[in-house]
């Protein structure tokens, strides 16, 4: 399943956006959406709430918008593992007494960890109980992805991706590895991270692999 990642500023075009799709990302830190967070959840599809960390945004923001976005009926909300235990405890907390899922994050943008600090981060972030695991970290040759990729070799419900030119196979496949969905962007010119596939490019490939 393809989960469109939407980073327009605009409340309006990003609800637009979500038509024809089962499950949506909001990046609350590309998305003006003040006073609007509602409007935001108020979509009929499965919804994830992320707010990454952003300049002259402060934690107790970040959380404040998180937790009205669980109020307003998001599926799942991802909370980054390198935020600090407090920010961590607070949103977990709320999300299960409100029923939202919890996704536990990791990224690394420069690199792919070797092996055993993958197996780390996986033992680490499963220390929270999420409903999923994601891992996304920058492929600089074909070995990152192929260790990237033997994660999947698991029980956890996990989205691993590889981000760059190098790591778009790991787009396709962690679907037919069994991840619950992959991101995709709206089209070529609203990617959220290198390497991102658009939806119409991912729903391609995977119709000629399913062929």
């Amino acid at each position: 399943m393809n989960c469109l990642s939407i980073v327009f500023e605009s409340v309006d075009k990003s609800i637009e956006a979500v038509k024809g799709f089962e499950i949506v990302e909001y990046r609350l830190d590309k998305i003006n959406f003040a006073g609007r967070i509602k409007d935001l959840f108020s979509v009929k599809v499965q919804t994830v709430a992320t707010y990454k960390p952003v300049a002259g945004v402060s934690d107790s923001d970040r959380i404040s918008a998180l937790k009205q976005s669980i109020d307003a009926g998001a599926t799942y909300i991802d909370i980054e593992i390198e935020n600090h235990e407090a920010y961590k405890s607070e949103l977990i907390d709320y999300a299960r007494a409100k029923g939202t899922k919890i996704i536990i994050s990791y990224h690394d943008y420069v690199k792919t960890p070797l092996s055993r600090e993958l197996e780390q981060l996986l033992s680490w972030a499963g220390e929270y109980n999420p409903d999923i695991i994601k891992i996304a970290c920058m492929v600089n040759d074909k070995k990152d992805s192929a260790r990237l990729m033997s994660l999947y070799d698991s029980d956890l419900t996990l989205i691993v991706i590889g981000m760059g030119e190098l790591g778009r196979i790991t787009r396709i496949a962690s679907v037919q590895l069994g991840a619950p969905f992959t991101f995709v962007s709206f089209d070529k010119d609203s990617k959220t991270a290198s390497g991102q596939l658009s939806a119409e490019q991912l729903a391609d490939i995977l119709t000629r692999i399913n062929a």
